[in-house]
């Protein structure tokens, strides 16, 4: 672990002064500048064995570098050899297994090439340390002081190399779980098939969330009418009765699409919004912008504000407390306010379902109710919770 000495000294670098390329010789100047900061400070002690033979930080930086370089070169060709062996020893690629770190068997094939590909990346990576490149191109003109000896060769290997397409095509065949011809999925004659569980896409995706008893179920509509808005109000439940409670879960999806769609477009304005013609030259000449040459915070706000009023007078998000949302002065660009946006326009909540409604249902054909479980539903679980059951 490094020294807190070292942390703090970093830590008072800001971001924003770090360029997006950094020379090897602003690396020596910087380590120059460092002469407070001993070499322990500086070096894991992984390391000990370089730091306590020389006593240049930049020199003992570029031979960590080296040594890095070096070792991952290395694991690469002992693991590519274990490949080679493995495809000469082993031509039909049976299902021979070995013990894993963790005392289980696997396929030893599978893990020498897993272990091939994950060499060949850090190699591959700390290749591409060196690489000028911005979106996905090499960066010439910026840069025209770099040395071309270096950099045509380095480019010319680094960009006829599709590394990452095969990674991901062989991790993916790797990785993916056996199909077995046994198993048939159920769509229920419903392509969307549970693919949202919003309010209105109930009728649509035939998918409804139940709990009682602190236990969860999953009802399958066959009629997707019998949990419509009307049928729902002239259900009556009484104290004595028993019941399941039925999750209504809301959400405003999108938002930096959502929004401006509906603000702005003539179906809704008419009737709901109705901007003005400063608010629409706004949006449509993208003044509100940061990369538009002629954005200006004061369109900005005025669009934020359109937005605010917006939301409070549409009814179908008035469900929603909007309560992230700060005040218009503290936004410096759109995207923040519809990050605010997002995190409040979400609502969920559960209404009583008499049981007897829902047994009767279930009776007549017209839903299928599942229980959902897991093993951490059950009161003699141990260890971690699922992801799925903590979030």
């Amino acid at each position: 672990m490094e020294n807190e000495s070292c942390i703090d000294h970093r830590a008072k670098i800001k971001k924003k002064d770090i360029p997006e390329f950094i020379s090897l010789f602003a690396i020596k100047e910087a380590f120059v500048a460092l002469k407070e900061v001993s070499l322990d400070d500086l070096f894991k002690n992984d390391y000990s064995d370089i730091v306590c033979n020389e006593q240049n930080k930049y020199k003992v930086f570029l031979k960590i570098f080296q040594y890095e370089f070096k070792n991952n070169v290395k694991l690469y060709y002992d693991a590519r050899e274990k490949i080679n062996l493995m495809v000469e020893k082993d031509k039909d690629f049976t299902d021979k297994q070995i013990k894993n770190n963790e005392g289980k068997y696997e396929k030893y094939q599978k893990k020498n090439i897993k272990e091939f590909l994950d060499k060949s990346l850090s190699v591959y990576q700390m290749a591409k340390y060196f690489l000028l490149e911005k979106n996905k191109k090499i960066i010439v003109e910026d840069y025209s002081e770099r040395d071309s000896r270096f950099y045509d060769v380095l480019e010319n290997v680094l960009n006829d190399c599709r590394f990452f397409d095969y990674y991901a095509e062989f991790r993916n065949f790797l990785t993916k779980k056996p199909f077995s011809e046994n198993k048939i999925k159920l769509n229920f004659s419903n392509g969307q098939l549970m693919s949202g569980f919003d309010v209105n896409k109930e009728k649509d995706c035939d998918g409804i969330l139940f709990r009682k008893n602190n236990k969860y179920y999953l009802g399958l509509l066959i009629d997707n009418k019998i949990f419509n808005k009307n049928v729902l109000k002239n259900i009556k439940i009484n104290l004595e009765d028993n019941y399941y409670e039925k999750m209504f879960y809301k959400f405003l999806p999108d938002c930096k699409k959502m929004l401006p769609k509906v603000c702005f477009s003539r179906a809704f304005s008419v009737n709901y919004f109705v901007p003005d013609k400063s608010i629409t030259s706004i949006y449509k000449k993208g003044l509100f912008k940061k990369d538009n040459q002629h954005f200006s915070l004061d369109a900005l706000h005025k669009l934020i504000d359109f937005y605010k009023k917006a939301l409070e007078k549409y009814e179908g998000w008035q469900m929603y407390s909007f309560s992230y949302i700060r005040d218009t002065k503290e936004y410096k660009n759109i995207g923040e306010f519809f990050k605010d946006v997002e995190k409040s326009s979400y609502t969920v909540w559960f209404e009583k379902i008499p049981e007897e409604y829902i047994n009767q249902n279930v009776k007549d054909g017209k839903m299928y109710l599942f229980e959902i479980y897991n093993k951490d539903f059950s009161d003699k679980t141990k260890g971690n919770k699922n992801l799925h059951t903590l979030y």
